[in-house]
């Protein structure tokens, strides 16, 4: 055997391998470098409830399960909104309803924000932006597969997660629900009462700034 051709093996080895390692820690890299997408960072196997549950049995899963909201799909699993425990107190407990009577739908707005589960996470972080929302229910090939929150993306790039509170606190992040109580007024307090009681809580700074303002232009708009 030729000795110099075996050192010439040898070197076109070792070259080869260097080669492959150098290409394996180039791959690891742009893999570290790629956007995270939805799917890295939602929450899995959301707690759901049926939109024709009623209001009380929703209450009593987020107490079960220690979560404040619920993904909320239709009688075929088609995800149809978020329901928060703060929903529950201003769009039910304010209205004087009754939880068992009053469903999950009776809180919903009729808007649901959905993400892909492959879309970027700054997308998604868009979309919660745009919508004042600090959940997204994330879907599959149109099915339910996970809910992304403002705290799983705190956890994967807390600088978006920061960026993305301040725009929301900015943003009037009370203002759907200020909206839905416009379109849907207090059943037990009719006419006159019930302007008599909205005076009565702006007077002693009870209502929010977003209902303010809706108030405010609601009169101009009679003016």
């Amino acid at each position: 055997m030729n000795p110099n051709a075996s050192k010439l093996g040898l070197i076109v080895g070792g070259t080869t391998l260097t080669a492959g390692a150098l290409g394996t820690v180039r791959r690891a890299i742009r893999a570290r470098r790629r956007e995270p997408v939805v799917s890295d960072v939602m929450t899995r196997q959301p707690v759901r409830i049926d939109a024709c549950a009623s209001a009380q049995l929703a209450a009593a899963r987020m107490a079960e399960e220690a979560v404040g909201a619920l993904a909320v799909c239709d009688g075929h699993g088609q995800p149809v909104g978020v329901i928060t425990d703060r929903d529950l107190v201003v769009r039910l407990l304010a209205q004087g309803e009754d939880p068992a009577q009053a469903t999950v739908s009776d809180c919903l707005d009729g808007r649901v924000e959905t993400v892909d589960v492959d879309a970027p996470l700054s997308e998604a972080a868009s979309q919660m932006k745009a919508a004042a929302v600090r959940r997204l229910p994330a879907l599959s090939a149109g099915k339910l597969a996970g809910i992304v929150t403002l705290a799983d993306i705190s956890e994967h790039d807390p600088a978006m997660a920061v960026s993305l509170e301040r725009a929301l606190t900015r943003a009037r992040a009370d203002e759907r629900s200020a909206t839905w109580l416009f379109r849907k007024p207090y059943r037990r307090t009719e006419g006159s009462r019930a302007d008599a009681s909205r005076a009565s809580r702006m007077a002693h700074g009870q209502l929010t700034a977003a209902t303010r303002n809706m108030l405010a232009e609601k009169r101009a708009d009679t003016a």
